[in-house]
């Protein structure tokens, strides 16, 4: 049930729903921003006024035929929206230029009906205030009368009429505050899908499975987690199995960074690995922050250094833990040299021997990336375990950390995911609280 866990086959619709979840908060706060830039403007802006005034027109001959035509009607139209028009009607608007709002050509309109020669015209006029709206139209409308007519007649040479052929104007009324609502909407779910993408595409922590075996080349082995036994006991069954054949003996337990519990991890796989019946030897070799003696409540004296300095014996050295069948070579005091000591001839007869007498050999060594003695352990061990802490490494760094085994001589055999996070773990799928409960198959 594992395998569920993105298999790198695309984008499915669970996976843009997981996404979504784990990005609500930022997805509902750009909603809400949304929102609010479309409510501002749905209560501040103002409605807009459209006042269309039909106007009666003739063209006849000196006869009285009307000699009325589409190329007269267009005539006509662009006489009457020539700046000498509006001109006139801004003076009938405002005789003393008090009015600062004049009429201005981008709110008129002056058209037909296109479909038929047609003995109307139409002008119309646009503004956020009903009463100025209809007061321009009133002077537009005269202008066009008397001025625009004169215009055509000098240009067509038949007689020109141009009369209003109603009493009032029709006056429409158009608000765009509820699409400047909606497109505040729009605007905010636009703002949390590229929010989304941002954080999604900088997101570059190890999270899931796939991710884990593809920066390390090997098998997830386990999770762990807290009081989960589960992970644990898939951990010492693969380690088992590795073992089973004694072709991998000695088993490196590294990490990028100290962070990622794999002392932990290593203290625990022992012990578990004791209770089935295996002789285990923990070896201490993580110089960077030694901790495996306070872990498996054993002395930290003589052990590894006080070995290869000549002190004591390796029976002397090695100190049986107080757990069945587990056993540890802690570094010891004045380790002063880490390089000296693990690159010694005793370290290489120690491991050789140890191999012989235990079932299992469990290699702790310093963090990849923080410290360098893992490069003279690696080549001496039969295999090595990769361990991350669940979205908190990055994956270059993963990556660098497990390509700087590789170039050391170790053979990576399994990753293991440490200290899962519930809740990065249902970001990605995973629908208990740990990770092998209420798993969520395709």
């Amino acid at each position: 049930m594992e395998e569920d866990i993105q298999n790198g086959e695309g984008v499915s619709l669970k996976q843009i729903m997981l996404l979504i979840r784990a990005n609500a908060l930022i997805i509902a706060l750009c909603l809400l921003l949304g929102v609010a830039a479309g409510l501002g403007y749905y209560f501040v802006a103002k409605p807009s006024y459209t006042a269309t005034q039909a106007l009666s027109i003739t063209c006849k001959d000196d006869e009285g035929v009307s000699r009325m035509s589409t190329a007269y009607l267009n005539t006509i139209v662009e006489s009457c929206r020539q700046n000498t028009v509006i001109e006139e009607a801004n003076r009938l608007y405002s005789p003393d230029g008090s009015v600062s709002r004049a009429i201005t050509t981008n709110r008129v309109n002056v058209t037909y009906d296109d479909e038929r020669v047609s003995y109307y015209i139409y002008i119309s006029y646009t503004d956020n205030d009903a009463d100025i709206v209809r007061a321009k139209l009133a002077a537009l409308t005269e202008a066009v009368s008397t001025v625009g007519a004169d215009l055509a007649s000098d240009v067509i040479t038949y007689n020109v009429t141009v009369n209003p052929a109603t009493e009032h104007p029709d006056l429409v009324t158009k608000s765009n505050r509820t699409t400047g609502l909606l497109l505040g909407i729009l605007a905010g779910a636009v703002l949390a899908f590229f929010a989304v993408l941002v954080r999604h595409l900088a997101d570059s922590a190890v999270k899931t499975k796939e991710q884990l075996e593809q920066v390390t080349g090997a098998k997830t082995f386990a999770v762990l987690q807290d009081g989960a036994e589960e992970g644990a006991r898939r951990l010492s069954d693969n380690v088992l199995f590795l073992t089973e054949s004694g072709e991998h003996k000695s088993i490196e337990i590294a990490s990028a960074f100290e962070t990622d519990g794999a002392s932990d991890a290593a203290a625990a796989l022992a012990v578990r690995l004791g209770a089935s019946g295996k002789r285990v030897l923990v070896v201490d070799a993580n110089f960077f922050r030694p901790c495996m003696h306070r872990l498996l409540g054993v002395e930290n004296t003589l052990g590894l250094s006080g070995y290869v300095a000549g002190r004591v014996s390796s029976e002397t050295a090695i100190a049986a833990a107080p757990h069945e069948n587990v056993f540890l070579l802690p570094q010891g005091e004045n380790a002063d040299n880490p390089s000296a000591i693990l690159i010694s001839d005793k370290f290489r007869e120690l491991l050789a021997e140890a191999k012989e007498q235990y079932d299992v050999v469990l290699l702790d060594v310093s963090p990849v990336l923080q410290s360098s003695e893992y490069l003279h352990v690696s080549p001496l061990s039969d295999a090595a375990i990769f361990f991350a802490a669940h979205g908190a490494v990055k994956k270059a760094h993963a990556a660098e950390a497990v390509a700087e085994l590789k170039r050391s001589g170790a053979k990576v055999a399994g990753a293991v995911f440490t200290r899962y996070n519930a809740k990065i773990g249902r970001s990605v799928g995973y629908k208990g609280d740990t990770f092998y409960a209420e798993y969520d198959p395709k």
